[in-house]
């Protein structure tokens, strides 16, 4: 387990080139901050309380879908903007689901499966898609040579095939109501922060952010230690 100072240091990326923490998410981003090196899509900012509850509203929905894989999966990457990650997704039939970027050192990618049936137990062939996710960010995805890549599924089953711990690797295990539970929480600690907000160039501002967010664990590293709290293959056999 990473200190805390390790766990801010470790992703210069995510504290950005003037110390403000996700300075490559634009809706976080204060105006003018190094555009040199960030791309802006959404770049109208949370000032206005209203455009950030748009947001999270569009997310939750998106993440409480049972039978909408499409609608889960861009909230999810979404989701990973808003906490200050590179995300993005694939649209292959056997590629990844969203994943998310810290610093290219630090990947966590998915593979989600809200549309599943919850009296079904994790079958053998999700598993091994899952455990595959790696090597196929390794061979798509631009990261640094060492880069740590882990794997979550995201899924409403309680139980596994018998065979699936054979296959599961390292894969972590995210029951889908303790997830969406979790970015519920998330989604409360960041309301917060941006109800203090006071305008650009606020360093108070900035290391509060930076305190919040280590202190209920939404840094990268611990986000993804959460991931992979439970393995897959540790799950209870059907």
């Amino acid at each position: 387990m990473k200190d805390v100072a390790n766990r801010v240091t470790a992703f210069p990326e995510i504290l950005g080139p003037d110390g403000l923490l996700w300075a490559k998410l634009p809706s976080w981003r204060e105006e003018g901050i190094d555009s040199r090196r960030h791309t802006c899509t959404r770049c109208e900012g949370y000032s206005y309380a209203h455009r950030f509850e748009r947001d999270v509203a569009e997310i939750m929905a998106g993440l409480d879908s049972d039978d909408d894989s499409d609608a889960f999966e861009e909230a999810y990457r979404r989701f990973g903007e808003l906490l200050g990650f590179h995300a993005d997704n694939s649209d292959g039939t056997a590629t990844p689901d969203p994943w998310w970027i810290s610093g290219n050192s630090l990947c966590l990618v998915s593979e989600a499966k809200n549309d599943s049936n919850p009296e079904h137990a994790v079958p053998v062939r999700h598993t091994r898609q899952a455990a595959s996710h790696p090597q196929w960010i390794r061979d798509n995805v631009k990261l640094d040579e060492c880069a740590e890549i882990h794997t979550v599924m995201i899924t409403p089953a309680r139980s596994a095939h018998p065979d699936v711990p054979t296959y599961a690797g390292d894969v972590g295990w995210w029951q889908i109501d303790e997830f969406r539970e979790w970015a519920r929480d998330a989604i409360g600690v960041l309301r917060g922060v941006r109800a203090i907000f006071t305008g650009p160039g606020n360093i108070a501002w900035r290391d509060e952010v930076r305190r919040k967010m280590i202190e209920y664990r939404l840094d990268p590293s611990s986000i993804i230690e959460k991931a992979t709290e439970v393995l897959l293959r540790d799950v209870p056999i059907e």
